[in-house]
């Protein structure tokens, strides 16, 4: 099995924060589309030791199909989300 991470930065005190949640559906539906719903998910909240208030969001997701984890990376984020998301592997 193949593992990929996404971490996902929002800060609580704008209202981006509230795109998290939007920010996370987006990227399980995009990641389960693409591969046949063949994957597994894991949450981590890593606290920024820069800011106090700006969490960082890591997605895990284990593929049971390594060649989804890497049509995945080739297809890369989508520009919308670019500034939010990035592959951490």
């Amino acid at each position: 099995m193949q593992n990929l991470s996404l971490r996902i930065k929002v800060d609580p005190r704008f209202e981006e924060a509230h795109k998290f949640n939007l920010i996370a559906i987006f990227l399980k539906d995009w990641i389960d589309s693409n591969c046949n719903n063949q994957v597994k998910y894991t949450l981590e909240v890593n606290p920024s030791d820069l800011d106090y208030f700006l969490n960082e969001y890591t997605i895990n997701v284990e593929f049971d199909n390594s060649e989804d984890a890497l049509a995945l990376k080739l297809k890369g984020i989508p520009e919308r989300f670019q500034q939010n998301v990035k592959f951490m592997n």
